[in-house]
């Protein structure tokens, strides 16, 4: 079975949180997000089309010196047959298989939970309900979104809903507070930095600058406020876990 694949990195220390995982990026997607940074991996027809058998080989190279792999995109749940080959022979290698995806797919998600074929599972939420289909660059259907939300909460794997915060789009206090609203009860909350490098899928984004860490801290605060567990990435400071609210900054 062939997979479209953008590109692997070899080892990375910050796509798996406390592990070391190779990183398989898809290519393709079903949104249309206008801050995304990985444009190539969403337009175009810079990928590879491998079997994933070739995949696999490639990541036996560094198997003595990960734990994991992980699977982002692009949309991964969009290449169903190839994704699940793929880590059907990673789980055969005692890899640990993380997968990221927008949460627009909750069958293929269940099923590969189903065949136990999942370690950890990471979730973006664009935004609040009455801004997902500005922020996901779509006409969202948020039933199938929830959907994925419940099937995780059901099952046993590890895992956490993120959401890149843009400044001026996504990134007031009451925007968080919709969020959370949308997403309880959920085992992890993550807030991260917008990210322009080489540009953003709406070139009016290119530009604006990334979140200053105080302000995430402050939209931290706002979610742990809500009863939830939160962390914050960064550039600067990499992830950070939110443990106790703050009253003053």
């Amino acid at each position: 079975m062939k997979v479209r694949v953008g590109g692997i990195l070899d080892m990375s220390t910050i796509d798996y949180s406390g592990k070391i995982s190779s990183v398989i990026f898809f290519h393709g997607c079903n949104f249309r997000c206008p801050f995304c940074y990985n444009i190539a991996l969403v337009e175009g027809n810079d990928y590879q089309e491998l079997e994933t058998t070739e995949v696999i080989e490639k990541i036996k190279k560094h198997k003595n010196f990960i734990d994991a792999v992980t699977i982002t995109g692009g949309e991964p749940t969009l290449q169903i047959e190839g994704l699940k080959e793929l880590c059907e022979g990673l789980k055969s290698m005692k890899l640990l298989v993380k997968l990221d995806t927008n949460g627009y797919r909750p069958d293929v998600v269940k099923k590969l939970l189903d065949d136990n074929l999942l370690d950890f599972v990471s979730v973006d939420i664009k935004a609040s309900s009455d801004k997902y289909n500005e922020l996901a660059g779509i006409n969202c259907d948020l039933t199938r979104i929830k959907h994925t939300l419940e099937v995780l909460r059901n099952s046993e794997v590890d895992y956490e809903l993120r959401t890149t915060i843009v400044p001026g789009a996504n990134d007031s206090e009451e925007d968080i507070r919709k969020v959370c609203d949308f997403i309880k009860p959920t085992k992890a909350y993550v807030l991260q930095q917008f990210r322009h490098e080489g540009g953003t899928l709406d070139k009016s984004l290119s530009n604006t600058p990334k979140m200053e860490r105080v302000k995430l801290l402050k939209l931290a605060n706002v979610a742990k406020k809500q009863g939830l567990k939160v962390k914050i990435r960064t550039e600067e400071e990499g992830e950070e876990i939110i443990k106790e609210c703050l009253e003053t900054f």
